[in-house]
């Protein structure tokens, strides 16, 4: 049984395939230019920032078996003016140098010759050399099938002669960056890669336009499966060379596979454009495919970043707003939210001092539509539902409540309609709005502590000059009562005695440990602001998992999910 590289198994080449010289590259307008030849002692350098220690030996008794032989050959220069160790990009854009590059496929020299002093090796040999590494491992154990392993060898050097002819097109776009050598300019660099198309340079190195995506889908696939990164990918391809080229190990090689497979489709798409393929097919649903992961998808599958930020608990943007009357409510809620590890995920809006309103802030976070499809509407991320609390007081009353609510519902109705044919169901709004009030028509204070917890809360930020009596407890107590039994704010009690309303906080302070250790609680005998706290979270969870849709069109009532 043979043991074969690993990216050689999407097709087996014959014995009669022939042998594309990397000669040929030299008559394609500036190759090498965007990624450049590397000399041995460079390719062992960039092999450990891959995570493979190479020796110079293990490189020569590669290139012997036929596992990775090198893309030239540099021969001593006639010319003793010309040192040895020229820059490799020079050497290639020079050719005509003697004839200093040879093709050792083509025109073998042994590796101590002295008419072939330096390997000159192309970047992309990098994606060959851990199963070519594996297969001298095989080998040395004993599992080697030299005729198969060369021939694979072949058709994976093929493959990188095509990733080269059509790297100095596609490259600089996928990576954002153009280089652009010595006594060259930018603009010279961008019409070479014009200068010739896809077809044309994959011609001029024989090879099939109908292996780019097969061999784009398998890169993909293998990056997904190795890559360490995981998840974090789908934050990381938003990025560039600026960021790519900082990674190390597997993480690193997964970024160069998927940087080859995105030369490859892009080669496609250009070919699919003009009738000489057919067009790459969509991911449908919510089922992996090679294409989501491709760097700069944009297509209504991929994961935006904003999406890819909320799977992995880093978004700006929080996963629920709540917006509650005063500051004792902001004190309460996010201490309960925090104690729950979500302070930092649930934003908390006091109305009383933010200039948000619950009606801008019900415009601002409507969903925001990427696509509209027939069973679903995209969304460019996942929805921030909106908690609205309130004292059932002035437009939250009773008699007033379903109008205030209707305005706040329309106008996340009026923002997704905006949306070139956004729509949004009832039962959606009810997901995305929910209006809360305190019980039994009861303000804050009082719907959530009794007479008790508030009492010792008010004598432990009594002022200074009111001292501590049994008398001072009763009328303390006194004016718990009175607001209660009067279903008046608490506010009130602090005006009965006279201590200023500028307590208020302190208060809230105080009471901020009671009502945190009551989360341990059952939650039937839980209060009110602790069971919505509880209401919040679940909601932030279900925000924070998966991609979540609209409905569309024509998605049945009952399929429904949010």
């Amino acid at each position: 049984m043979a043991f074969l590289p690993y990216a050689s198994t999407v097709s087996t080449p014959t014995r009669d395939d022939a042998v594309v010289s990397t000669l040929t590259l030299l008559q394609l307008p500036h190759t090498f230019t965007q990624t450049r030849l590397m000399t041995s002692s460079e390719f062992r350098r960039e092999a450990k920032t891959w995570g493979h220690r190479l020796s110079d030996g293990t490189l020569q008794e590669l290139e012997g078996l036929g596992l990775l032989v090198p893309f030239f050959r540099a021969q001593e220069p006639n010319d003793p003016s010309v040192e040895a160790d020229d820059d490799a990009r020079t050497l290639a854009a020079e050719p005509a140098r003697g004839g200093r590059l040879i093709d050792p496929c083509t025109c073998p020299t042994g590796p101590d010759s002295a008419a072939a002093r330096e390997r000159l090796f192309s970047c992309w040999q990098l994606l060959a050399l851990r199963g070519a590494l594996q297969t001298l491992s095989n080998r040395r154990g004993g599992f080697f099938d030299e005729d198969a392993a060369r021939l694979a060898a072949v058709q994976e050097r093929s493959f990188h002669i095509a990733l080269e002819a059509l790297t100095n097109r596609f490259f600089p776009a996928i990576v954002g960056k153009w280089t652009a050598p010595s006594g060259s300019t930018f603009a010279e660099q961008r019409r070479a890669g014009r200068a010739l198309d896809a077809s044309a340079r994959l011609a001029a190195v024989g090879s099939r336009p109908t292996m780019l995506q097969e061999q784009a889908n398998w890169l993909l696939s293998i990056a997904h499966h190795d890559d360490p990164l995981g998840g974090w990918w789908q934050v990381v391809r938003h990025s560039n060379h600026r960021g790519w080229f900082k990674l190390k190990g597997a993480a690193l090689q997964a970024v160069w596979q998927r940087i080859a497979a995105e030369v490859l489709l892009r080669a496609h798409e250009e070919l699919a454009e003009r009738g000489d393929l057919l067009p790459l097919p969509e991911p449908a649903g919510d089922f992996w495919h090679p294409f989501m992961d491709r760097i700069g998808a944009t297509d209504s599958t991929a994961l935006t970043l904003d999406h890819a930020l909320t799977q992995l608990a880093v978004s700006p943007h929080p996963l629920v707003v709540v917006v509650v009357e005063g500051a004792t409510e902001h004190e309460h809620m996010t201490a309960l939210l925090k104690e729950l590890g979500l302070g930092q995920r649930v934003r908390v809006v006091n109305q009383q001092t933010s200039g948000d309103r619950p009606h801008q802030l019900a415009g601002f976070l409507a969903p925001q539509i990427r696509a509209v499809l027939p069973d679903r509407q995209i969304l460019e991320r996942n929805p921030t539902p909106i908690f609205v609390v309130m004292d059932p007081e002035n437009v939250w009353s009773p008699e007033k409540r379903d109008e205030t609510v209707w305005k706040l519902r329309n106008r996340i109705r009026e923002e997704v309609q905006r949306q070139e044919g956004g729509a949004i169901r009832d039962e959606e709004l009810d997901e995305l709005l929910k209006v809360r009030v305190w019980p039994d028509a009861r303000t804050y204070e009082m719907a959530n502590f009794t007479d008790g917890e508030l009492v010792d809360a008010l004598l432990a930020v009594r002022p200074d000059h009111i001292d501590d009596s049994a008398d001072l407890r009763t009328e303390v107590l006194d004016a718990v009562e009175y607001a209660r039994t009067g279903r008046k704010d608490f506010g009130v009690a602090l005006g009965r005695l006279r201590w200023g309303r500028n307590l208020k906080v302190a208060v809230a302070q105080v009471l901020t440990p009671v009502l945190v250790s009551k989360l341990g609680q059952d939650a039937a005998a839980a209060p009110p602001v602790v069971k919505l706290a509880l209401e919040i979270a679940e909601t932030a969870e279900r925000m924070a998992v998966g991609r979540i849709h609209l409905a569309g069109a024509e998605t049945e009532p009952d399929r429904i999910r949010m």
